[in-house]
């Protein structure tokens, strides 16, 4: 592969959009034929190469070379109502909005490669999108100092092995590199100048380095589970900070930057036991249950910011955004049941719960307005030879009102706020929904 189509291949997956649609921002999407059943027996089913994610210990069930090749489209619709207040802008006087957008169209890549080392052993290789969140709010309106583009992307490249160690338990692991792009964005504005609006684009990336590993013990013939651990891994992000506008380096406009920019992310670790139960020959039963730690998040800092005295209009090169988080540990369930109705095509369904890990309406905040969500999902199999598999399913996501009562301040200091700094306080409710579609396509090499 020449250098060129690497880059294209390797942009592809790190600049797709990913609108807010899972708790938290952590995505369970890492194959397009678990959308079909909310992906319950995630870490049981190793039906396909995508277990190398899910639980690397399931690859010695697949007997041949597989490729795995899965897009998740996702329809999202993020509605905010209510008020906002910006000291700089209006005096802190709450300013009345309805119907603020923020949803879209996303696009998730997924791909999973397996091969057999030794009756035994097999290697698997993947490409997955295990976080990622994003709302776009209008530049037009009020909304544009609170927020306005927000997001996370990554990318994990994840090397594994699973080794057959009996006949009925088996292990595996692998490492996680991942990639991971944010933006925050959001505009600032000033009382006593017209036309002062100026935008604050704040971009940061990095690598993080983590593991996963998984168990597998066939029970009966009939009956098996899973277990398996994804690690903790920590983003230093890095990056450059621009304050573009009227008020940029003490109000003389142009462009004002930092190369100072700085975050540290936390991506969460997590534990999911599965577990299924062939009824007989056409009925399968399976079911999930994921605990993520989340509370390894207390706050988001965001240091190196181009900003400016708000009193004075002096530049500033060290600004910094504190967001309180203090997120709490969440579970997400999933049931599910598939059914052979020939030796051609299989139907699915699922149900599932996904908690938020934001505590409560002051800890949540308009950029990435996450609450409780269920699931309802549909899909099906066509496997027309042994070579090709092809899958589709649909996942709906009705999604808890999520009330918001919380502020941010921007300055030098931001947990002790000054004179020299700009607060923005949002009160009121964002409605969301949202539509997951899978859509994938397997390969049996040899």
């Amino acid at each position: 592969m020449n250098n060129n189509w690497k880059k294209l291949f390797f942009i592809s997956f790190v600049f797709y959009h990913s609108n807010i649609f899972a708790g938290g921002f952590l995505l369970w999407e890492q194959n397009g034929a678990g959308v079909g059943d909310y992906h319950a027996g995630s870490a049981v089913d190793a039906s396909d190469a995508s277990t190398e994610y899910y639980n690397p210990a399931g690859l010695p069930y697949i007997r041949n070379k597989q490729f795995v090749a899965s897009l998740v489209p996702v329809i999202a619709d993020v509605n905010f109502n209510g008020a906002i207040a910006v000291s700089t802008v209006n005096n802190n006087t709450a300013q009345p909005l309805n119907d603020e957008q923020a949803g879209g169209m996303s696009l998730i890549p997924n791909l999973h490669y397996t091969q057999p080392l030794t009756p035994r052993l097999s290697f698997g290789l993947g490409m997955n999108v295990p976080y990622g969140l994003e709302t776009n709010y209008s530049t037009e309106t009020f909304i544009r100092y609170a927020a306005t583009q927000t997001s996370l992307q990554t990318i994990d490249i994840d090397p594994t092995l699973g080794y057959r160690i009996t006949d009925d338990f088996s292990l595996g692991g692998g490492l996680d590199a991942v990639y991971a792009n944010a933006i925050f964005d959001q505009y600032a504005g000033y009382s006593l100048l017209s036309n002062a609006d100026t935008l604050s684009d704040n971009r940061l990336h990095s690598w993080g380095w983590g593991y996963h590993v998984g168990g597998l013990y066939q029970i009966t013939p009939k009956s098996r589970v899973g277990l398996t651990y994804h690690s903790k891994i920590v983003e230093h992000m890095k990056g450059t900070s621009k304050f573009s506008g009227k008020l940029a380096n003490g109000g003389t406009g142009g462009t004002q930057t930092s190369n100072n920019l700085s975050a540290n992310l936390y991506l969460p670790p997590n534990t999911t036991l599965s577990g299924l139960y062939d009824v007989n020959d056409q009925w399968r039963l399976l079911a999930s249950a994921t605990y993520t730690q989340w509370s390894y998040i207390k706050s988001l800092l965001l240091q190196g910011m181009a900003v400016i005295d708000v009193q004075s209009l002096d530049p500033i090169n060290n600004g910094e955004v504190f967001i309180q988080e203090d997120f709490r540990n969440t579970w997400n369930v999933a049931v599910g049941t598939e059914y052979k109705t020939s030796l051609t095509t299989t139907l699915r369904t699922g149900l599932g719960y996904d908690q938020s890990p934001v505590r409560s309406p002051t800890l949540r905040y308009i950029q990435t307005p996450d609450a409780d969500r269920y699931a309802l999902a549909v899909g099906g199999q066509f496997k027309p030879n042994k070579k090709f598999v092809f899958d589709l399913g649909w996942t709906h996501l009705f999604i808890i009102k999520a009330p918001i009562n919380s502020s941010q301040t921007v300055g030098v200091n931001p947990e002790n706020p000054s004179p020299e700094s700009e607060t923005v306080n949002v009160q009121g409710d964002v409605i969301s929904q949202a539509d997951v579609f899978g859509l994938q396509f397997t390969w049996n090499i040899d």
